[in-house]
């Protein structure tokens, strides 16, 4: 092993080769070894091997302090473990072109089936030079994706390497499309990678004409609504891991309709006498043709709230803490007073009984799920007189 990793030569994405120096014996081996045989009992040197010596990939990372920086990714599958991902980060002293010395390795190993795999490929992503987040994939042509709105320089990079962790790459980015509206259209149109990235918040004439320019796109369209950097990569990855989901598996809209027809009934039934719970016109007419998936749940949540709201009633609205923990305290609802997204897109208010309502407020049903999942009861907060009025249950409205 330690023969093999003399003169290591590694190919890197966008940049000349990674050459330790001939004839010196990496110091980093036997702790490597010591490394990966503790993550992978009894496949230690097999996997370090595989890794370094015929890695997948190869990343040039942005040097510190004169010490050029790689990262090399593999993948294992150790006997009678599931396949994981290998990462190690090599690092050696510059001098000129070439390396001073052999260096240092760190290594890490995830489940490729978890979380922790995507942080690894996100810490990367992280430092990845210019020419090597837009190397091309030696596995040939990776997805692709067009980026329509503003975006400072600060946020397209999070967002290219955002894309880039999941396994996408930028096509390219449109900026300030409101500006030129007819080439803003066009481009979308002529659009034929994977995914159509829409970063415009509100529903104002340029979004439409983009959302209607969108509709012929080849690959599936993700709306962001967010406008802090942060929440929005957050979205962002929400948006990709929802088009992960096998999608070939039969609609659910087959075995859907005899469960709706007895859950509309019994959601409809929750209105007592005694005015604490109310079902919109609109709302009750509507379930039937919900397409949430879980008939049985929502009404297990419905009940809840109905039982939430007579306790409301009961208490004219006085609590000792906040609405939420109240909520989670007496019934297990979770709920959320607040939807930005549904506020943007002006879908916030509806009217009852002659009078107007936020209902923004919303139990979440579902969370960590596909979008065609994730369940919501969207609901106003009403204290003329203290009730609940439900004006939309099934999946988000937007």
């Amino acid at each position: 092993m330690t023969a093999d990793l003399v003169g290591l030569r590694l190919e890197v994405a966008g940049h000349r080769d990674f050459w330790l120096p001939r004839g010196e014996r990496p110091g980093w081996v036997d702790n490597a070894l010591t490394q990966t045989e503790a993550w992978l009992p009894g496949s230690g040197e097999p996997a370090l091997r595989a890794t370094l010596l015929s890695p997948a990939r190869v990343y040039e990372l942005e040097a510190i302090s004169a010490r050029r920086r790689v990262a090399v990714l593999g993948a294992v599958t150790p006997p009678d473990g599931e396949p994981c991902l290998i990462r190690a980060l090599l690092e050696a002293s510059t001098a000129g072109k070439h390396l001073a010395d052999c260096g240092d390795l760190e290594f890490a190993c995830a489940s490729l089936a978890s979380l922790d795999a995507r942080e690894l490929l996100g810490e990367v992503a992280s430092g990845l030079t210019a020419p090597s987040l837009r190397a091309p994939d030696p596995d040939g042509a990776p997805p692709t994706a067009l980026v329509v709105g503003d975006a400072s320089l600060t946020e397209r990079k999070a967002i290219e390497r955002r894309l880039w962790t999941h396994g996408v790459r930028v096509e390219a980015f449109l900026d300030q499309p409101y500006r030129r509206i007819p080439a803003a259209v066009e481009r979308v149109q002529a659009f034929k990678g994977s995914f159509l990235v829409l970063n415009i918040p509100g529903c104002g004439d340029v979004a439409g004409q983009l959302l209607g320019a969108a509709n012929a796109a080849t690959g599936p369209l993700f709306i962001l609504q967010e406008e802090e950097l942060e929440y929005l990569l957050l979205e962002l990855d929400d948006r990709l891991d929802e088009a992960s989901v096998d999608l070939t598996e039969p609609p659910t809209d087959a075995v859907k309709p005899q469960g709706w027809r007895t859950a509309a009934e019994q959601a409809r039934s929750l209105q007592g006498q005694d005015g604490s719970f109310v079902l919109t016109k609109k709302c009750s007419a509507g379930l039937e043709k919900t397409p949430y998936p879980n008939a049985a749940r929502m009404v297990d949540q419905l009940e809840k709230l109905a039982r939430l709201a007579a306790k409301w009633t009961e208490r004219e609205g006085s609590l000792n803490g906040s609405f939420e923990e109240w909520a989670r305290a007496e019934e297990g609802l979770e709920i959320a007073l607040r939807d930005k997204k549904l506020t943007a897109l002006k879908l916030h208010r509806f009217e009852h009984d002659g009078r107007s309502y936020s209902r923004e407020p919303h139990v979440q049903v579902d969370d960590a799920k596909a979008f065609t999942e994730c369940g919501r009861i969207y609901f106003a907060i009403d204290k003329r007189p203290y009730r609940f009025i439900v004006d939309h249950i099934g999946l988000h409205p937007y």
